[in-house]
């Protein structure tokens, strides 16, 4: 298999077809470099599509109940507040399922590139274990995915707030007590609770630590995603965005039979993930690997101290 690097040309009228701008060819490690290092940064964007997924869930959850809560929202009669717990606990149990696909994707998706004895796994594990037993949220939320999966409805309860005038919407300690499926740790926690749980004060607190914990978890392999980062930007150019032209033969080429993979497509995203996170720079070193650094607004060196560093 003969391979170029290529460059995608976009024209100006958008009437008219992009362009490919056939570069060098490149060797077949070369090549296989490329694509391992597309897969590592593709799994980083893959884990925070699924926190952004989780961060949406409990923000349109947030949003509907601040709609609800206020006594303006006007109910006119038994069924206008069925419809509203309903739609309550159907954002709720959907917010559920999305912190659950999140908290297994990490561990399920770690061990492709990992074992589960290798210390990328491991930290993941004690990381996600911190937060389980610091916050009483995190186990709540978990086994209330347990339950509503066996078909419970966990908001059962609309009461009013006399001091501020708004609805609040409650899980039953009572029921939450006589829950088979929650485990020891968390039946004791909700023994020891004095009052129904308010869902809009689990959703505020969860989704807080819940960004701290993406931030740990992500980026416990960001040696290798920046490493990743680091060797796909060299291929960056100001007038095409690279690609790989594969053909068979010469005489493959000269009849149209090639393939143009792109494995460079996920290169843009994962400046943007890292910022969302709240890195304006971050930077790794390992023994034997060097140094690697993500910095676009150049935060982190002077110009002189990247010259010292051989950064550029």
């Amino acid at each position: 298999m003969i391979r170029h690097l290529s460059y995608i040309i976009p024209n100006k009228s958008s009437d008219l077809p992009q362009q490919i701008k056939v570069d060098k060819i490149i060797t077949e490690d070369e090549f296989n470099l490329i694509c391992e290092c597309s897969q590592v940064i593709g799994k980083f964007n893959v884990f925070c599509d699924y926190y952004y997924m989780l961060e949406k869930s409990f923000n349109e959850t947030l949003s509907y109940l601040a709609m609800v809560e206020s006594r303006d929202y006007k109910l006119k009669n038994q069924m206008d507040k069925h419809v509203m717990i309903t739609e309550m606990n159907r954002l709720f149990i959907g917010t559920l399922n999305m912190f659950y696909n999140y908290a297994t994707y990490y561990l399920i998706d770690i061990i492709e590139l990992f074992d589960k004895d290798s210390e990328e796994y491991k930290k993941v594990k004690s990381t996600q274990s911190k937060y389980f037993d610091a916050n009483f949220e995190y186990r709540l939320l978990y086994g209330l995915r347990n339950y509503t999966d066996h078909g419970k409805l966990p908001i059962t309860i609309v009461s009013y707030n006399a001091k501020n005038n708004v609805r609040c919407f409650l899980i039953s300690k009572d029921e939450m007590s006589k829950c088979e499926y929650f485990n020891r740790n968390l039946k004791n926690d909700i023994k020891k609770l004095t009052d129904n749980i308010n869902v809009k004060d689990i959703l505020i607190k969860s989704k807080k630590f819940m960004f701290e914990l993406h931030k740990e978890i992500s980026l416990i392999d960001e040696h290798n995603v920046l490493f990743s980062y680091t060797y796909l930007k060299k291929y960056l150019k100001k007038d095409g965005f690279p690609c790989v032209v594969s053909y068979k033969s010469e005489e493959s080429k000269e009849k149209g039979q090639f393939e143009i993979s792109l494995p460079f497509d996920e290169l843009q995203l994962v400046g943007y993930n890292i910022r969302k996170m709240g890195f304006g720079a971050i930077a790794s070193f390992k023994n034997g690997e060097g140094f690697y650094y993500y910095d676009p607004y150049n935060l982190m060196f002077t110009k002189e101290q990247k010259e010292k560093l051989k950064l550029e």
